[in-house]
């Protein structure tokens, strides 16, 4: 047997599977409960809102941010074990087993004092490897959006707040190209922009509107179409992001990690590298 943790392997194929398992309840919900909506003309019949009715069942965000959350312990935990594996590969057990975990350290300011006593328990190639990860190296312009920051940001709200919330919006808004008006006798055609007046930055709650179309002239009132597919999103520095797209995104991330430090164990186990 080699001296791969097999921790790492198992939770980073559960973080996977979670990941897959929130697109399915997601797609599922969405397709069995589209938006209902009511289409309300401007008194003055120079426009219409199209109001939210209420779905016909409320989406289950606790249980997606459950889901969610537990992910995200899964990838940081696999990280955290392939440290505790990296340093065992230089003595087992480690001088200093209470520090070690995976460092992700965005200032390289603070590598020194952070990171470095954690990879010092490692052998040097394994430990120049790490620091080749480190945000500070990896995105040095933007090191905040860095895969293994947020993955660290998440998994620390996670822990010490309720279950990360999940902002809806829109993922794909429709509206009929133009809009058939029967006005004096005459036919008019009125084009929809389709700018939704719902942001998703608040919770979508019944009576909402939903889209704010104004007319040119004044017109009788008139049947309107449209199609909403909602998006469900973590709200990341006011940002918003798809929950499925940056679960998905973090473990196809981690995943190469795992798999060049797989590599290297063999290269131990085999004799090929001295530790």
């Amino acid at each position: 047997m080699g001296s791969f943790p097999r921790s790492v392997e198992l939770k980073l194929s559960r973080a996977a599977e979670q990941a897959q398992i929130l697109k399915n309840e997601i797609d599922g919900w969405t397709k069995a409960n589209p938006i209902r909506y009511k289409t309300e003309m401007y008194k003055d019949g120079m426009g219409f809102r199209v109001i939210h009715e209420g779905f016909l069942n409320p989406p289950p965000t606790e249980r997606w941010s459950l889901i969610f959350g537990e992910l995200i312990h899964n990838l940081r935990s696999a990280l955290d074990n392939l440290a505790w594996g990296l340093a065992c590969v230089k003595a087992d057990p480690p001088k200093k087993p209470k520090i070690i975990k995976f460092p992700i350290i965005q200032n390289r300011k603070d590598f020194k004092d952070e990171g470095k006593p954690i990879t010092d328990q490692m052998t040097q190639d394994a430990a120049e490897v790490i620091k080749g990860m480190q945000p500070f190296e990896q995105s040095e312009n933007n090191p905040a959006r860095n895969y293994l920051v947020l993955l660290q940001k998440f998994n620390n709200e996670d822990k010490h707040t309720v279950p990360y919330i999940l902002f809806t919006s829109f993922k794909r808004f429709q509206g009929l190209a133009d809009v058939e008006q029967i006005s004096d006798g005459r036919k008019y055609r009125i084009r929809l922009e389709g700018i939704p007046a719902w942001d998703g930055r608040e919770p979508l709650h019944t009576g909402t509107s939903l889209v704010d179309q104004p007319f040119s002239e004044a017109l009788e009132p008139c049947e309107v179409k449209v199609y909403f597919e909602l998006c469900f999103s973590l709200k990341i520095d006011d940002k918003l992001t798809p929950v499925d797209f940056m679960a998905n995104f973090l473990v196809e991330q981690i995943n190469p990690i795992v798999k060049i430090f797989m590599l290297y164990f063999a290269a131990v186990d085999s004799g090929k590298h001295k530790c």
